[in-house]
């Protein structure tokens, strides 16, 4: 999982962001993976996606050590299509309710309150926020749509070969 965080934390941006009166807009328009970077100390903004379209996803790269999601607005943040990367975070703080996934692996989470709908990995947990299961798809960096390996054409081929094989037989 830290190559996995470290490797999401190379992708480039997509995505611009941009700080209007204290709330960060992410404009994931036209997008259907929405990569952005922000600082620690912007974590603590209120947050907005703009234009996220049914089935997208967004990643937001979050550096810094210590991480205080404050208790702050999210808009336009939909159960399982989000995710936070914090590749460097050693300390994190969480206090309200979002709809996204963490993914910060060195992270000791300390005491908060209130609900996460989605996936968390970290360090240990410390905290009484609430965690509800909101799955993100299974998607690999560079990659928004599962495609079949090779080998298991080529497996189902020959299954398919055989069955026509062994029928033919029988007749």
């Amino acid at each position: 999982l830290a190559a996995l965080s470290s490797s999401l934390d190379a992708m480039s941006n997509t995505g611009m962001v941009v700080d209007q009166w204290g709330t960060l807009h992410f404009n994931a328009a036209g997008l259907s993976l929405a990569i952005f970077d922000i600082s620690a100390a912007d974590a603590w903004k209120n947050m907005q996606i703009d234009a996220l379209a049914d089935g997208a996803q967004v990643l937001i790269n979050v550096h810094g050590t210590s991480v205080d999601f404050g208790n702050h607005g999210y808009t336009g943040f939909n159960k399982g299509q989000v995710l936070f990367n914090l590749p460097e975070a050693a300390s994190l703080l969480l206090n309200g309710g979002i709809n996204a996934s963490l993914l910060a692996t060195n992270a000791s989470v300390g005491q908060g309150w209130g609900q996460i709908n989605g996936q968390v990995v970290v360090k240990d947990w410390n905290s009484s926020v609430q965690v509800n299961d909101a799955p993100m798809p299974n998607v690999r960096p560079n990659q928004l749509q599962r495609l079949p390996e090779p080998a298991s054409l080529a497996l189902v081929g020959l299954g398919l070969g055989a069955a026509g094989l062994a029928r033919r037989r029988r007749t």
